[in-house]
């Protein structure tokens, strides 16, 4: 399940993924459009400097034209290969002619979009919905400035919206906004099923040898049959974009623990959870003894022992709800099904972890066993470094 935090003194009002129809659900019109023109402004802004600067040649050199077309024909000169000679032309001519070539290098991109509810989702400022749009706006201008063709499939429980490839920087900004004005449908769950549907509409309608770029979270179990069909048709290569919050728990300042501090979790049968209730009820005695005796002596102490009173009932109830421990209220993105959690909980830390390291591992071992490339981004990082190391390590294997 995709989860965002709800409750807990109101903290949802720092997540960005906060609704379940889209992106800019709470805005009005008028509002919508000028936070779509300014998010797709800014993209434009930065991708463009990025295509320019750092992907130069990273992606004609990563992806391969398909095969080699004729270009012209030219007269016969010493080292020339024999095999490349045209012979009608060159009994019409009179003079010995060869046929030059060079390499094919348009293409067709399918960016195939993840549009369910999860991808709404978002605690390090932005959604993966947006972070996602980005992926696409930097793949998408590679491939244009490329003289690719560029489609697009959105996709949720269903096919939602196909767009036909084409070429031009303006049908990439058209791509862009398609994607940040579409509002995922309330019961879009993003399950196998709209991306099977996805998969085999990219099977049906792209021309062979299709770079297919599939970019989710991928909180389902890929469907491998269709997967491993249109690999054997086109290039397909997996973008995961998840959120922090999705891999790692929140500790006791409520930020994200790291993978090195996920690894000294104690996973032992003591329950943090009550060993803080038991402090916390500690505290409050404690309270109690202090104002009694301020209360039995009087004067000065009657102060002193109703204001340690208070301080020390503040902190124990601080420990219970504030500190590590504390039941946090968490709503699924797109079922809307609420759940309470407490996230001190030793044995629910363990099984959230292993259960998103399994799923991350059996997503890794899908990949391999269907040799598909993968692309792994948080919504807390820049998505350049992984596209640029994703870039050079196919621009090694295709040259050796």
């Amino acid at each position: 399940m995709a989860f965002f935090q709800r409750k807990k003194e109101d903290l949802s009002d720092h997540l960005s993924g906060g609704g379940q129809a889209g992106l800019l659900d709470a805005a009005s019109s008028d509002e919508e459009e000028f936070d779509v023109a300014e998010t797709i402004r800014r993209l434009e802004i930065v991708a463009k400097k990025q295509v320019q600067d750092l992907f130069a040649g990273e992606y004609q050199s990563a992806f391969k034209g398909r095969g080699m077309a004729f270009l012209e024909h030219r007269q016969y000169q010493p080292g020339d290969e024999v095999r490349w000679i045209d012979w009608k032309v060159s009994a019409r001519m009179g003079e010995t002619y060869v046929k030059q070539f060079m390499e094919e290098r348009e293409r067709t991109v399918m960016l195939l979009w993840d549009a369910s509810s999860s991808m709404d989702l978002g605690t390090q400022g932005r959604s993966k919905r947006e972070v996602s749009a980005e992926i696409c706006m930097l793949l998408a201008l590679s491939a244009v400035q490329n003289n690719d063709r560029i489609g697009l499939i959105i996709f949720g429980d269903d096919v939602e919206k196909f767009v036909v490839p084409k070429k031009g920087r303006n049908h990439v900004m058209r791509l862009i906004k398609d994607m940040l004005r579409y509002r995922s449908p309330s019961s879009s769950s993003g399950s196998e099923r709209g991306l099977s549907l996805a998969l085999q509409f990219m099977q049906q309608t792209a021309p062979r040898h299709t770079i297919g770029f599939v970019v989710s979270d991928f909180l389902y179990t890929l469907d491998t049959t269709n997967l491993r069909l249109l690999a054997r048709k086109h290039d397909i290569v997996a973008v995961t974009v998840h959120d922090p919050l999705e891999v790692f728990l929140p500790h006791t300042d409520h930020s994200l623990l790291d993978e090195t501090e996920l690894e000294l979790i104690d996973t032992s049968e003591t329950t943090p959870s009550s060993l803080y209730q038991n402090a916390m009820w500690f505290s409050w005695l404690l309270a109690v003894v202090f104002a009694l005796v301020g209360v039995l002596w009087g004067g000065m102490y009657l102060w002193v022992g109703v204001s340690s009173a208070l301080l020390v009932a503040v902190m124990g109830t601080y420990l219970m709800n504030v500190g590590p421990g504390g039941v946090w209220t968490f709503e699924d993105l797109e079922t809307g099904e609420v759940c309470s959690l407490d996230m001190s909980s030793t044995a629910f830390t363990r099984t959230y972890l292993e259960s998103n390291r399994a799923r991350r591992e059996a997503f890794s071992d899908v990949c391999k066993q269907l040799q598909m490339e993968h692309i792994d981004v948080s919504t807390g990082e820049d998505v350049m470094p992984a596209l640029l190391a994703f870039f050079h390590a196919r621009r090694k294997r295709a040259h050796g």
